[in-house]
């Protein structure tokens, strides 16, 4: 009786397996088949990518854009002041400049040499700020600002 149990279970194991792998392989027979499947268009695409004569091409020199100047007018370049900054007049004595480690003071010095113990305007304060920050920018330093 005990051999008539094993024989009925291994029996319906294998019914089991069987059943399972046609399953499987009914199932892998849609899936696969549909990756097959490539349009016309998309046939002659590949066909041209995978052209031996491409290989070759990667090789040759690509032709770079033309930059494009784009016409600026000077004027716009400048900053614009409003009017009451000129009304402001002193004498410049000192200038002090701080926080920078990449020039001496020497090289500042230079830059508002002609300004010393003259009568100037806060716009030509501006204006000397604005040549140390080109100094700055022209050197490769393009976030810097004084």
């Amino acid at each position: 009786m005990n051999m008539v149990v094993d024989l009925v279970t291994a029996n319906f194991k294998n019914k089991i397996l069987t059943a399972g792998a046609f399953c499987l392989l009914f199932c892998n027979f849609f899936v696969l088949s549909s990756f097959a499947q490539i349009s016309p268009q998309g046939r002659d695409q590949t066909y041209k990518q995978a052209s031996p004569l491409r290989f070759e091409e990667r090789f040759k020199k690509q032709a770079k854009p033309k930059a494009q100047k784009i016409p600026v007018r000077e004027d716009n370049l400048k900053p614009m002041f409003p009017s009451e900054l000129r009304k402001v007049k002193f004498v410049l004595q000192k200038m002090v400049i701080k926080g920078s480690t990449l020039y001496s003071k020497r090289r500042f010095s230079r830059l508002f040499k002609k300004y010393m113990r003259k009568r100037i305007s806060l716009v030509q304060v501006y204006d000397i700020a604005q040549t140390i920050t080109n100094m700055y920018r022209n050197d490769g330093y393009i976030l810097s600002k004084a």
